[in-house]
């Protein structure tokens, strides 16, 4: 059983990743986006809460995160509805003896490291020849993004994922 993730974030005080959204697509949504009918609404998403003030991080961190907010993925560091360690123990059963995809070795260590008792078989699709967003967009067109923020999105992000391994799967097929 497949699973798609992708993470957007920031830096913490030890410039360490913070995700601040994460989207998750199943595999019965990966599965329909094999079809030509893409549900772009089927990604389940979250907001994670900031961990501490922003305030409390070194100067060239917190302009560094302000620059990701401002420019990047457009989610302020005070926006969140959802505690990490609630999406810790979600994850914990959702990836339960999955095959789990995420792109970036950034993304691919804070999963590993969320999940030290990880029971899931977890697969960078850098290794498997993933281009950037910016390409994927080219190749398959801008997908549906979340509305509450502007910029770089994990919801659109996994859904580009899942037509570079439906792509994949179909080209090494036939």
């Amino acid at each position: 059983m497949a699973l798609i993730i992708d993470l957007q974030g920031f830096r913490g005080s030890e410039n360490e990743f913070i995700p601040k959204e994460i989207a998750i697509l199943e595999e019965n949504e990966v599965s329909s986006a094999m079809g030509d009918d893409i549900n772009n609404n089927a990604a389940t998403k979250f907001i994670i809460k900031a961990p501490y003030d922003l305030k409390e991080l070194p100067r060239d961190i917190r302009r560094q995160n302000l620059w990701l907010s401002k420019h990047f993925h457009g989610i302020s560091w005070d926006r969140g509805t959802t505690e990490l360690s609630n999406i810790n123990e979600y994850l914990e059963e959702k990836l339960k003896s999955r095959v789990v995809f995420c792109k970036g070795k950034e993304k691919f260590n804070w999963i590993i490291r969320s999940m030290p008792e990880r029971s899931f078989f977890l697969l960078d699709l850098e290794n498997y020849g993933c281009p950037s967003i910016k390409v994927l967009r080219k190749q398959y067109g801008e997908l549906t993004r979340c509305d509450d923020h502007k910029g770089v999105c994990s919801v659109e992000n996994v859904h580009l994922f899942a037509d570079f391994i439906r792509e994949k799967i179909r080209k090494n097929v036939k």
